[in-house]
């Protein structure tokens, strides 16, 4: 062997020596080469499996709050829609046919299959059909629909006995209206239709009571509140009706009909400056072609006279009543009509509806003079 074989052969012994010494750290030093080209070179990199628990992770973790959010979401909806479903009805029970429908219909807006949603559209829907274009036989059909779905539903029953006031069968309008009380004690409409059968069976004690009733469960209802001045009148609770009507007032001020019930009020407390200021207020607003139109004011003002009821059907009816009551009431005042606006009649009214009214007049004012003797009257 030469010399040049050894000392090779001594050197490559020599480097597998110093390898063999530092295999440890060279095998570091080359991993970390190999990763480095990888990564370089093919975007390899040791940390992609943490990476990708990470992400998993993160992920996880989104759908997490996600599902948590949703779920709120859901809860919240559904709130909503119990909340809006009971406000719906609270209006049904008060005769806010309008508002409940409103109600009704942000429901579905929320959840447009929401069957209780859809059944108070439609009890709506008949409630506005009998004080519109009232058809009897497709309003039992309606009715009768609503009641098959539940027979003791509150809603149905002060419907059904809507339909038997209208048909003037007041025992059977009765009997439904006890029966949607007893399904439900808060339906307030059902108290004050009681008790305006029970006024004209003149019980009138049921019928204060019913009335009472009736504010206590829903105390901003205008025709509550006037049915019960009305009847604190005729009862001859006068300072208590004028609160009760000039509360009505308060609320809709171009609401008629209480303005003749606080007339009669303060008549008979013997106020009759008071007394003239609201009938010429009235003058003006029955004058007034808008609010003559509104839907409160469409139905009969009804009056007791001496010799029984005495009703008022149509607006010159209605105008001719005012203008001669004002003119009794100036007349025992010593001031005359003229300067006054009465109210302008359009039609020739029936001599015997006049006659009517003049007695009704005439009465109111022997009266007052019984009651206030410094009042002079003529008699009849």
């Amino acid at each position: 062997m030469s010399e040049r074989e050894i000392n090779m052969g001594q050197s490559v012994s020599g480097i597998l020596l110093w390898i063999n010494e530092r295999w440890a750290g060279l095998g570091v030093v080359l991993s970390i080469l190999g990763a480095l080209l990888a990564y370089l070179l093919f975007d390899v990199s040791l940390l992609n499996p943490l990476r990708q628990i990470a992400a998993s992770q993160a992920d996880y973790k989104d759908k997490q709050v996600q599902r948590k959010i949703q779920k709120e979401q859901r809860t919240a909806i559904k709130e909503m829609i119990s909340r809006q479903l009971k406000l719906g009805n609270t209006f049904l029970n008060s005769g806010r046919y309008k508002s409940a429908a409103l109600q009704f219909r942000k429901v579905l807006d929320l959840e447009n299959m929401n069957h209780k949603a859809h059944h108070g559209i439609l009890k709506t829907e008949v409630f506005a059909m009998m004080e519109g274009d009232y058809r009897p036989g497709i309003v039992e059909q309606q009715i009768n629909f609503i009641l098959a779905e539940a027979p003791d539903d509150p809603h149905g029953l002060l419907l059904m006995g809507n339909m038997y006031m209208q048909l003037r069968d007041l025992d059977k309008a009765g009997e439904q209206y006890e029966k949607a009380l007893k399904k439900d004690p808060d339906v307030s409409e059902a108290c004050f239709a009681l008790g305006t059968i029970f006024e004209q069976r003149e019980e009138l004690d049921q019928a204060m009571a019913m009335y009472l009733r009736a504010v206590k469960l829903s105390r901003w209802n205008e025709n509550y509140l006037n049915n019960l001045g009305s009847l604190q009148v005729r009862t001859g609770a006068y300072a208590a009706a004028a609160r009760t009507l000039e509360t009505v007032l308060k609320l809709d001020h171009r609401y008629l009909l209480p303005y003749c019930e606080i007339v009669r009020a303060y008549m008979m407390m013997g106020d009759l400056v008071k007394a003239s200021d609201y009938l010429i207020k009235l003058s003006h607003q029955i004058n007034d072609e808008k609010t003559a139109e509104l839907p409160q004011n469409a139905p009969p003002w009804f009056f007791q006279g001496e010799k029984g009821p005495v009703l008022l059907n149509t607006f010159d009816e209605k105008k001719y009543y005012i203008s001669r009551k004002l003119t009794m009431i100036l007349s025992l005042m010593g001031k005359p009509a003229d300067p006054i606006p009465l109210p302008e009649l359009k039609a020739t009214i029936d001599m015997g509806k006049k006659i009517e009214i003049d007695a009704l007049i005439a009465w109111n004012r022997d009266r007052l003079c019984e009651k206030n003797s410094r009042y002079h009257c003529i008699s009849r």
